[in-house]
Parts: C-alpha cells; structure tokens; sequence
C-alpha cells in the first residue's frame, strides 16, 4: 500500500508519518497512527531524496490508534516491521507477524561528515 502522506522537515531531512500521539500531521491531515495488520507493506514516500546508504529508519507500535494519549508506543522488533525496500525517496515496510498494530514511522537522512 503506498503512502504519500506524513510530514518531511527538508531542513534537518525528516520524516514522520504521524506524530506520538497519534496526532495528524500534513495538509490536509492524514489521520495519525496507521493501522499495520499482518501481511501488510507500506510503501512511504518520504522526499528526502537521500541516497540509501544515508537513510535511516525507525518504526514504532501501538496498540491504540492514538498513541501515547491513552496508551503506549515502542520501537518495533524482529518481524514487527521489515525493511523490504528503499530507494533515495521511499521506504517499504512489512508487518511480518501475525499482530496488529498501529504504526508510526521515522525516516532520517544523515549525510556524510
């Protein structure tokens, strides 16, 4: 499933698809904390236009779609979120286990020295 929504800070080259409290972010909103059931691949668009070896990543899960609002959220482990596929303006992610979440994901480019 491709997703163009989320916020790129092009200045310090980030991108979030939502925020930690499952708030929206984009114009218009997205709709804050994706739901990521099993078998599912997200396909993020994320305009940092960074070459891969630079692109780094971080996905965090919760069980509630808002987030820290009213419960908790962690980095993912294992085959909660797999890398599937990147290139200098995407980011694929699967849910390789059998659980449902809610997903928020944090893109970054650091550039070399």
């Amino acid at each position: 499933m491709e997703y163009v929504d989320g916020c790129t800070n092009e200045i310090d080259h980030v991108y979030v698809s939502a925020g930690w409290q499952g708030e929206t972010c984009g114009d218009p909103p997205n709709g804050g904390l994706l739901h990521f059931p099993g078998g599912r691949h997200y396909k993020f668009l994320h305009d940092l236009d960074c070459p891969t070896l630079w692109t780094n990543w971080e996905v965090y899960l919760a069980f509630e779609r808002d987030g820290i609002t009213t419960g908790s959220i962690a980095p993912s482990a294992g085959n909660q979120a797999q890398l599937t596929a990147m290139d200098e303006n995407t980011i694929t992610i699967l849910n390789g286990s059998c659980v449902d979440y809610w997903m928020l994901i944090r893109v970054w480019c650091t550039p070399p020295p």
